[in-house]
């Protein structure tokens, strides 16, 4: 299976135009009018942390050196399954323990531990979200009644400095219905 690697993630799902421009525009878009538009609304990552209560709970025992590769070879095998699975998945893998940013909801979801490997996968709306988040569950052959413990968060969590926690940018449980920016660039004396 096809993967890129930067010096922190594994890619799956890349190289992605949609994804690409969506991020872009968001960047864009974010800088210019600095508040929640539809394009950080209406992206959703659903985050599998290896120590966290989706996955964590079955490696419990193994010796210390023994976690760290596996936890990582488990991660991989599920983005891969889940690429399979869905075909045009986008999703990343840290490469090494990353600090756990607990932004996303819910709580329990997370890992105890400071750091640790992540498996971030990317959705557009909260049909998709959940969707991925049941998938993830048949693939690790959990009751699909534990997709509700994988986190999930809204846009990119760097944005919470800059435009509230993502929790306050729209009703957790909706889509933004608009139609997401398409061209912010106006003529030469718009920049």
């Amino acid at each position: 299976m096809r993967f890129l690697e930067d010096a922190v993630w594994r890619y799956y799902g890349w190289p992605n135009d949609f994804w690409a421009s969506k991020c872009a525009l968001c960047r864009e878009v974010v800088a210019r009018f600095r508040k929640p538009v539809p394009e950080c609304i209406n992206c959703w990552k659903i985050e599998v942390w290896s120590k966290g209560k989706t996955i964590g709970e079955s490696l419990i025992g193994l010796r210390d050196e023994f976690q760290e590769e596996l936890r990582f070879g488990m991660l991989d095998n599920l983005a891969q399954a889940i690429t399979v699975a869905v075909g045009s998945a986008m999703s990343k893998i840290s490469k090494c323990p990353i600090q756990v940013v607990r932004t996303g909801l819910p709580r329990v979801g997370y890992p105890e531990a400071p750091t640790d490997f992540v498996l971030i996968i990317y959705a557009t709306t909260i049909g998709e979200r959940d969707r991925l988040r049941r998938i993830v569950c048949d693939i690790l052959c959990l009751p699909t009644g534990r997709a509700a413990e994988i986190p999930v968060r809204r846009g990119c969590w760097m944005y919470d400095d800059v435009l509230g926690p993502w929790t306050t940018w729209y009703p957790e449980d909706r889509d933004f219905a608009a139609r997401p920016v398409e061209n912010i660039r106006g003529g030469p004396g718009d920049r």
